[in-house]
């Protein structure tokens, strides 16, 4: 009965002391991933001005990013309106890759054919859904990128 007693005890604190492992992992990984999306909305907020005249669509699209990983984003853009996109990412990543497709995943625009322009702007015709993909092009290999997207608010008309 005694061996018993002493088995059970000596398991339940084996159990606590890897439930105290477990949480202290999940703890760190939770404290990591808001460092690195505090950097991102730092960064965001340092892109921001690239925007001007436009106006934000108020949504932050991030991610970190090694090597050869793509981040992919969904958003609507709406007929006869006027959209700027802003590409930036941590000091030394190099240029950020951005791709967008339409709903079919049909390629609409990739500003790699154009220098790897950090901004563009588009006119839709039609409202649609679309997927931007991101990845990375040289510079270190892991970082954070943000994408922007404003809107024109024909604020002046």
């Amino acid at each position: 009965m005694f061996t018993l007693l002493v088995f059970t005890q000596v398991f339940k604190l084996k159990t606590i002391f890897k439930m105290k492992k477990v949480i202290a992992l999940i703890w760190i990984g939770y404290l990591s991933s808001g460092v690195v999306f505090a950097q991102c909305n730092t960064l965001d907020n340092e892109c921001a001005p690239d925007l001007h005249p436009y106006i934000s669509d108020g949504q932050y699209y991030h991610a970190k990013l090694n090597g050869e990983e793509t981040a992919e984003f969904k958003t609507t853009f709406y007929a006869n309106e006027t959209y700027k996109i802003v590409a930036c990412g941590e000091q030394g990543l190099g240029s950020i890759q951005y791709r967008l497709f339409d709903a079919n995943y049909n390629l609409i625009f990739d500003n790699k054919d154009y220098d790897n322009a950090a901004t563009w702007e588009f006119k839709f015709n039609t409202t649609n859904d679309f997927y931007i993909q991101t990845k990375l092009l040289g510079g270190t290999d892991e970082g954070c990128a943000v994408l922007l997207i404003g809107f024109d608010c024909h604020c002046s008309d």
